[in-house]
């Protein structure tokens, strides 16, 4: 009995079935990677959202539901926002080092 191994993720092969490289080539993603202002940009904006979450949350008063459900809302889009402009700078960064 042979056993068939699968590795989960993306191959390159299949990225270029997909047509991935062409979109992100449409859409700028590529040329983006390797802009030098880019990795700046990038760590702006996570710095702005981090600390927009918080500064909400002190600002805003919990007077009513809403205004809770609201900064609960911003918070958390705060937080993955800046989490993902984050992981992506240094995404970036690991691939402007590789040019």
């Amino acid at each position: 009995m042979t056993k068939k191994s699968v590795q989960p993720g993306l191959s390159l092969s299949t990225i270029e079935k997909l047509g991935l490289l062409s979109k992100a080539e449409e859409f700028g993603v590529l040329s983006t990677t390797t802009d030098p202002g880019t990795l700046s940009t990038l760590l702006n904006l996570s710095l702005v959202l981090f600390i927009l979450g918080p500064s909400f949350v002190y600002l805003v008063h919990e007077d009513y539901p809403l205004e809770i459900a609201l900064q609960v809302l911003i918070a958390l889009l705060s937080v993955v926002g800046g989490s993902a402009a984050f992981a992506t700078s240094n995404l970036v960064s690991v691939f402007q080092k590789l040019n």
